[in-house]
């Protein structure tokens, strides 16, 4: 489905080696969508900073700073794509459809109509709340979103052919995943 597709470009880490942590959430997800699978990471800092890397046939890795939105593609240099307030709504759109998706302008409210309890499952070893709707622009299919009880972040979308399950989250960024890649871009972060 091309509502999360256009929003995020999105690879998956190394792992560094007693790399200094900042306070925040890290999230993985696989993501499947049209028989494709990737996996995918989600940063946010406490500060409002976020982070996102896909692997995919084409890896790229997007972030917001606070100031500027920044996209680097794999053996190209990084760009800004937009700065101040587009920036900032960015950075916010991404952040809120992981980390808040049951608020206004979460994944719930882009996808959902009519969301209803659905029970509690366990997904990547996170309680989680799940409802269920008809797809906002597909009201023949139904859609799924499951939010972790403790945190509130996304663990499960499945929504119109596209499903995001959490494989794994820790409670802090490595700094790391936070410095923009300088020169042409390896793909690696």
């Amino acid at each position: 489905m091309a509502f999360l597709g256009a929003l995020i470009m999105l690879a998956a880490p190394s792992v560094a080696a007693a790399a200094e942590t900042i306070a925040g959430t890290t999230l993985t997800y696989k993501e499947t969508s049209n028989g494709q699978r990737t996996t995918q990471v989600i940063a946010r800092t406490d500060d409002g900073r976020v982070a996102v890397l896909q692997s995919s046939d084409q890896i790229v890795y997007v972030q917001y700073d606070g100031a500027k939105y920044w996209i680097c593609k794999k053996a190209k240099r990084c760009r800004v794509a937009a700065q101040g307030s587009k920036a900032k709504k960015t950075g916010e759109y991404i952040s809120d459809s992981f980390f808040k998706p049951n608020s206004p302008s979460g994944l719930a409210a882009v996808v959902m109509t009519k969301p209803r309890p659905a029970g509690a499952k366990t997904i990547a070893g996170v309680i989680s709340d799940c409802k269920v709707s008809p797809v906002l622009l597909q009201p023949k299919k139904t859609a799924t979103l499951c939010t972790a009880r403790k945190g509130g972040f996304l663990t499960l979308l499945k929504a119109g052919g596209e499903t995001y399950r959490l494989k794994h989250f820790v409670d802090q960024v490595e700094s790391s995943f936070l410095t923009l890649p300088t020169g042409v871009w390896n793909g690696t972060i």
